[in-house]
């Protein structure tokens, strides 16, 4: 049975069914108005989709100018007597076989169109299929759901030591600051802080080397007390199944999910990718695909469960305009990124735009946005030499 057959005769089997509104509403189970690929069939498909009971289910029913023009109606009830099976077949029969074409169709143009062309695309490709194919609807379990989330033990990851920024899993922070302000030191030293309190964590590095990324960490150890080179890398040593520094990842978004994904899979509950700008995506505009980027993260986010830090970077300064306080307006190439993150930190710093920058400067942590708390701003110390933040003392 060639695609088209399958959908008249889907329909067909409907209508001449012994009761055409259950068989209508067992065929809306797996499929939808798009999975066809004649249009007058599709047409009939969402007027008998939209029927209140079975009278409205027939060749008289057809007749309307939303399947078509009279030559289109005549051409379709045709199809419709001479589609119907001689045996009765179940709907979600022919349903499941129309669907399985409609995802041929859709694999075939992407691969045209060369949107598909290695194992990331594929695997980007097999999860939209998944949403595709995805009937359920069931909005009954939403109130015993709400009473379980509201009635949780909530558990808040504290990013930094003596820093009370705190957050929780599903959720997207951007930690944004102008190139040099200390972005990486900030995500470095709650890696530190993470791994010493045994909460699993990794960062994606798509600017600096694994071992690059880690000096930065030992770094910050060696600040403790009595904290030696030899102590801190046995302390990461016997902490190895908790932090993970990936350098090795792809900087196109399909493949920033899977790693996402598959840091999830192996219990890591937060997840920094360093930086959100070098990401890359198929948007026309620069515009466009940081939007994308930015809303294809924060659902990553969700999807996994786990908490995701993203690092951005702001606009540089206007020329007379050094020192002003950066403000979400700034960050580079998209609005679409304060719109989905659920915290935006920003970073500032007068002492950056001295004109021989200290080794120890003060930094500002501007939480800039907060969806479940209020603006406020952090002050601390920013030791450039060591890549350490630390609360400032007044």
């Amino acid at each position: 049975m060639q695609g088209q057959e399958a959908e008249w005769a889907a329909l067909a089997d409907v209508m001449s069914s012994d009761n055409p509104y259950e068989a209508m509403q067992e065929l809306k189970t797996v499929v939808r108005a798009d999975m066809f690929s004649n249009r007058i069939a599709g047409n009939i498909f969402k007027l008998w989709a939209k029927a209140e009971d079975a009278e409205h289910i027939n060749l008289l029913t057809i007749n309307n100018d939303k399947v078509g023009s009279v030559e289109t109606i005549s051409e379709a009830t045709a199809m419709l007597v001479s589609s119907v099976p001689a045996v009765p077949i179940a709907p979600k029969i022919l349903g499941k076989y129309i669907q399985d074409e409609a995802v041929k169709r859709l694999f075939y143009k992407k691969a045209s169109n060369g949107e598909i062309s290695n194992y990331a695309d594929l695997a980007a490709f097999t999860e939209q299929i998944e949403q595709y194919q995805n009937f359920d609807v069931d909005n009954t379990d939403l109130i015993t759901e709400y009473r379980e989330y509201i009635g949780r033990e909530r558990e808040y990851i504290d990013l930094l030591k003596n820093l009370k920024i705190q957050a929780e899993t599903g959720q997207m922070i951007v930690i944004a600051g102008r190139p040099g302000m200390g972005k990486t030191a900030l995500a470095t030293n709650m890696m530190s802080t993470l791994t010493l309190q045994r909460v699993p964590v990794a960062l994606i590095s798509l600017e600096m080397r694994r071992t690059e990324v880690f000096e930065r960490m030992v770094n910050r150890m060696l600040l403790e007390p009595k904290m030696t080179q030899e102590t801190a890398l046995e302390v990461f040593n016997s902490n190895l199944d908790v932090f993970d520094i990936r350098d090795d990842v792809r900087s196109g978004i399909e493949n920033i999910e899977l790693e996402i994904g598959r840091q999830a899979d192996a219990g890591k509950k937060v997840v920094v990718v360093d930086y959100l700008q070098l990401i890359t995506s198929k948007g026309v505009s620069r515009y466009e695909q940081v939007s994308d980027i930015s809303r294809r993260l924060k659902l990553a986010a969700m999807k996994h469960d786990v908490l995701l830090i993203a690092l951005a970077q702001l606009n540089r300064a206007k020329a007379g305009e050094k020192k002003n306080r950066p403000q979400l307006t700034d960050l580079r190439d998209s609005g679409s990124i304060e719109q989905d993150a659920d915290k935006v930190i920003l970073l500032h710093s007068d002492d950056y735009y001295q004109e021989n920058v200290p080794s120890n400067v003060d930094l500002d942590l501007i939480v800039a946005k907060n969806r479940q708390g209020g603006q406020h701003t952090f002050k601390s110390f920013y030791d450039r030499e060591h890549q350490a933040i630390a609360v400032r003392k007044s």
